[in-house]
């Protein structure tokens, strides 16, 4: 039995209580902080060679690339106080407004990404349109103090159709079709009629005020500054928790994997902050609410491929809609290093399903083979790198039904003192100011529960 915990003996007295916290990524990281900052005394463990999870950058074939959320929002709280509370607050600067559409049928139309005013001069929106929208606005906006955009458990939402039944109710079947979906493909990698309209009612009306922000210092800034203010430990892959009982003096045995070797340690608590499609993996003996809450969890998977050119063209960010090739739902430039611009495709659902289909995962240009667009098709003979990204585990889909199994587990984890407890973006909302907060309200869960070890 090995332990990454100091003076290990467990001799009695007023040592401090062991958490083990499962997971790099912000959610864990921040339990794992604001645990420390408590008394407790906290190990992280993860299974990558570096912290981050799906916010942060890496290289690969000389191209810097984004591991999922590309930038956060101000009405982050959790986030912002998080960062206040590093010192980093100077870090933070806007998110400059890219040449942005929407491109339907060859034509591009501008891009909007809530229901303010400016929808209404989309060529989509006809004069019938505009009473269901300023209806549906002014209840967007009257519910927006009921609500936490980062979080799906906080206050009503409808949870009980889809967003395509939610828009067809209101008369907006043809603004969400040309205007809603191809920002939910392209940016979340959701089909309308896969998902409820809970995250767009608990986002939209917080969206028309919000700044979109990123880190001078890169969007891992964050994870890197709370992996220096706890210990963690890479390339561990935890494989199995093994909890005896809630009472037991050891808490749960850890199994991991590590340089070829398979160990184990024992901590008091452990903190789950992996993806919540993986998290049934690693535990053993589930209870019957666990079981329950892990089979209503669904993650959807996400593919871009990237070249890097060594050519100049302006930034560009374009989301596909209706009449555009159906297997891409992100065509953008951005620029790159040394006079060079980095292009990317996102893969729409049905790209992403054809790719698992075929086997393509890991070659998604060979999946667009024939319907690349131009600018990579005209300039094969500036093209320095490329890199194909394939995300398994993307983020998870609030479908109809999720937020009600959501608040039922929250809940039981909030009352049940337990010898694991989860948190993720899943555990609230599916961005990164959710995993923040839930990162947070485990944590406050834990103190509550356990006490100021």
């Amino acid at each position: 039995m090995t332990s990454f915990f100091p003076g290990d003996a467990r001799s009695g007295g007023t040592q401090s209580l062991r958490v083990a916290v499962v997971g790099a990524g912000i959610a864990g990281l921040t339990a794992a902080y604001r645990l420390k900052q408590t008394g407790f005394e906290v190990v992280v463990l993860e299974r990558q060679a570096s912290v981050g999870g799906r916010m942060t950058l890496r290289i690969e074939n000389n191209i810097e690339y984004n591991t999922g959320a590309r930038l956060v929002y101000s009405f982050s709280k959790d986030l912002l106080t998080l960062m206040n509370r590093l010192g980093l607050t100077s870090n933070i600067l806007p998110v400059e407004q890219t040449n942005t559409a929407i491109r339907c049928n060859g034509v591009d139309h501008p891009a909007h990404f809530t229901p303010g005013p400016g929808i209404l001069a989309s060529p989509f929106v006809k004069l019938r349109h505009i009473p269901a929208l300023m209806r549906m606005s002014v209840e967007l906006l009257g519910r927006q103090f009921h609500r936490n955009p980062n979080d799906l458990a906080a206050g009503h939402l409808p949870d009980d159709q889809t967003m395509v039944e939610y828009l067809e109710m209101r008369g907006l079947a043809t603004i969400g079709r040309f205007l809603l979906e191809p920002v939910f493909r392209g940016t979340r990698g959701w089909r309308l009629q896969d998902v409820s309209p809970a995250f767009f009612v608990s986002t939209s009306a917080a969206m028309l005020r919000a700044r979109p922000l990123n880190f001078k210092d890169g969007i891992g800034m964050l994870a890197n500054r709370l992996a220096q203010q706890n210990k963690v430990v890479t390339g561990v892959e935890v494989t199995d928790i093994a909890r005896v009982n809630n009472t037991d003096p050891d808490g749960c045995t850890i199994t991991y994997r590590t340089a070829g070797e398979t160990l184990q340690f024992r901590a008091d608590i452990v903190v789950v902050a992996v993806e919540g499609s993986l998290a049934a993996n690693i535990i053993r003996n589930p209870s019957p609410e666990e079981s329950r809450w892990f089979s209503a969890i669904r993650y959807n998977s996400g593919g871009v491929l990237h070249y890097q050119l060594n050519k100049q063209l302006p930034a560009t960010l374009r989301f596909y809609g209706p009449g555009e090739n159906e297997l891409i739902s992100i065509f953008e430039i951005r620029p790159g290093p040394d006079a060079s611009i980095h292009v990317l495709f996102h893969l729409s659902p049905e790209g992403v399903q054809r790719a698992t289909e075929q086997g393509l995962e890991h070659d998604i240009e060979r999946l667009l083979q024939g319907i690349l667009p131009e600018i990579v098709v005209e300039n094969r003979q500036h093209i320095c790198s490329r890199f194909d990204q394939w995300i398994p585990n993307y983020l998870p889909i609030s479908y109809p039904g999720y937020v009600a199994a959501l608040r039922e587990f929250r809940q039981r984890q909030s009352v049940n003192p337990g010898r694991c407890y989860y948190a993720g973006d899943y555990m609230a909302q599916a961005l990164t100011g959710g995993a923040c907060r839930s990162g947070k309200l485990t944590a406050d869960t834990i103190i509550d529960h356990w006490g100021k070890s």
